[in-house]
Order: structure tokens, then sequence, then C-alpha cells
């Protein structure tokens, strides 16, 4: 009896199964052309040519080593390199076109965000320096303005220490570990994909103050948590989904609010930097009106309406945006410019008691 083997592909592992294509004798003697349709089942590859393909893929891959390093120089040297790009300057742009750093490897100043994050954290390593406390530590050691450090791990590491950490990492551990315990939902992969890229991305940008794409990243969230939940009806039919669809709908309403006012606040700071002051007023205007509860329009109207000469203007934004964000200590700082005599100092000396370590504030102090 003349007998073949062959792999079948089926839901369990591959299995190799036994064919009997008859005997030599009867007249179901085995034939090769009509059985070639199921030996082209198991996709059979000689032993030759699979050892000459795992071959010439080690050679390529010895190749491309060999001209990367006379190209490149050695691991240690293309580190370093990467690495002091890394801390230098952007790339400037041409013509504004944001293209042109692509395959720039600065971080734009973050390195020293970060580096100012990780000495908070050594100075207190279990409990850090306090939330929000980053943007106190940079004014007194930078000389920009950062109320972030881009990134929310370094971030929190510096402002909450380890026990912060392992918290929000534990928190934004807890839908992928959902994910791996389902059973291969349809909404896993987009799911996965969205909340996963704003996990990383995260470590390196202040996604999480974006309220679109943090709304985006927690119904992703959500939908791997309730994909893990085999035993429950569908999401849409759920108490759980019942409860999740309108306020998911307040949130996207929320979010598309907030993207329509970021679009005037982004072109009102655009014409602020840009010495552009009566385009920087009508746009922070107009971002007042979709943001009504945000300071920030407020503070770009009055730093524009003082650089125009309109001091009263000024004080008035100023004041009003300190009524929505008090504790803003750059907000005193402002409106202590607009101010003569006695109020400039206690406005100065109440940005000193939100930030004693700012330079602008002592420099103030100083000429007073």
């Amino acid at each position: 009896m003349v007998s073949a083997y062959r792999v079948q592909v089926t839901s369990h592992p591959l299995q190799l199964q036994q064919v009997n294509h008859g005997t030599l004798e009867g007249h179901d003697s085995w034939n090769p052309l009509a059985n070639s349709g199921a030996a082209c089942q198991g996709h059979v590859f000689p032993a030759g040519a699979r050892r000459a393909f795992v071959i010439a893929l080690a050679a390529a891959a010895v190749t491309g080593t060999v001209a990367l390093w006379a190209w490149a120089g050695s691991p240690a040297s293309i580190a370093t390199s990467a690495w002091h790009r890394f801390q230098a300057p952007p790339k400037p742009l041409a013509g504004g076109n944001l293209a042109n750093r692509l395959f720039d490897l600065s971080s734009t100043g973050r390195s020293a965000l970060w580096a100012t994050s990780s000495d908070d954290f050594l100075d207190q390593p279990i409990r850090g320096t306090g939330a929000g406390t980053f943007q106190y530590s940079w004014a007194a050691r930078g000389t920009t303005k950062a109320r972030d450090a881009h990134s929310l791990y370094i971030e929190t590491l510096g402002e909450l220490g380890v026990v912060g950490l392992l918290l929000i990492v534990g928190a934004l551990a807890v839908p992928f570990a959902a994910a791996a315990t389902s059973n291969g939902r349809d909404v896993l992969p987009g799911a996965v994909a969205a909340f996963g890229a704003f996990v990383i991305h995260a470590g390196v940008d202040w996604d999480w103050e974006l309220t679109g794409v943090t709304l985006v990243a927690l119904v992703s969230g959500l939908a791997l948590l309730a994909a893990a939940r085999a035993d429950e009806p569908v999401m849409a039919t759920s108490r759980l989904g019942v409860t999740l669809i309108p306020v998911t709908a307040v949130l996207a309403v929320f979010a598309f609010v907030s993207t329509l006012g970021n679009v005037p606040l982004g072109r009102a700071r655009d014409a602020l930097d840009g010495a552009d002051y009566p385009r920087a007023i009508s746009e922070a205007h107009d971002a007042r009106r979709w943001a009504p509860w945000s300071a920030e329009p407020l503070r770009i109207l009055g730093e524009a309406q003082l650089n125009s000469g309109d001091l009263a203007g000024a004080q008035a934004s100023f004041s009003k945006a300190l009524a929505k964000d008090p504790d803003n200590w750059e907000l005193w700082v402002d409106l202590a410019l607009t101010r003569t005599g006695r109020a400039r100092r206690e406005a100065v000396e109440r940005a000193e008691e939100l930030n004693p370590h700012s330079r602008q504030v002592q420099q103030l102090l100083a000429n007073m």
C-alpha cells in the first residue's frame, strides 16, 4: 500500500495526518492529478528550499548590518549620535512646513523638561513634589514658560513619585489586560490600536490635556473592557451600554465644542507671537465664545490688549481670567504689569506666594 503525508490546517494546532490514497492494485489507486488539490492545501515546501531561504535571509541581515556599520559607524557611535541629535535644537521650519522635521530626532527642548522632572523625582522619590508643581520647578530653572513636562509618565513620576506612577500605569494597563482575556471580538484590533497609540504618545507629549484625543482613548478603553465581558449581552442592549451611550454622546458634544474653541485659540496664540495684536484680540474673543469656562482666551486677550497699549482693557481681561483660575501665578504677573503702586506690589506678592522660585517674579520684586 502506498501512503502519503501532508499537513492539514484546521482550527486546532497543525496536525500530521496520514492520507491513504489506495493500493497499487485497486481501482482507487493513487492519482497525482486528482489529489493535487489536497497536496496544495498543506503548502508543503521541500526541506532544501526552506534551508536556502533561511540562509538567504541570514546573509541579507549580515550584509545589511555590515553596510549600516560602514555607513553610520558602530552601534555605540550610532547611539551617541542619536543622543546628541535628540538634545540638539530642532531644525528651522522652512516656510512653516512641519514635514521638514519628519526625520529630525530633536526633542524640541523636551530633554531639559524631563531632566527637571527627574530632578524632582530624585528629591522626593516616593510621594513626589505635589500635583501641578512642575511649572514651579521649571520656572526656577528654565528660561522659557512651561507648565508640563511633555510626558505623562515622567511628569507624574516627578510630581507624584513612584506611588503616582504605579497608579497611573496600573490604570492604563487594565484595558490591555481585558483585551488579553477577551475572546477575539471584532472591536479589539481598532480599540487596541487607538488606546495603544494614546498610551505610547502620552509619554512624549501632553495628549491627556486634549479633550478630543483623550475622549477617543477613553471610549477605546471602555470598548476593550466591554469586549472582555463575554458572558454579558451585546453592549448596546446591556445596562452598561444603556448608561454609556448618553454619557458618550454628551462627552462627544463637549469634545466637539472644545475642538471648535481650540481653533481660534491657536490662531490667537499665533497672532500674539507674530505681534499681530488686532487679529489676536479678534481670535481671542471667538475662542472665549466657544470656551467660556476657560481662562486661557482671556489671558491671550489681555496680553494682546496690553501690548496694544490698552491698559484698562488688559486689566479687566486679566481680572476676569483670575476669577476663573485664581491660582495661576502667571496671570497675577500679567495683572501686575497693568497696575501701579501698592496694587502692583500686591499682585506680584501673590504671584510669589504661588511660585516663589520664578525668576520673573523675583526680578519684578527687585525692580519695585
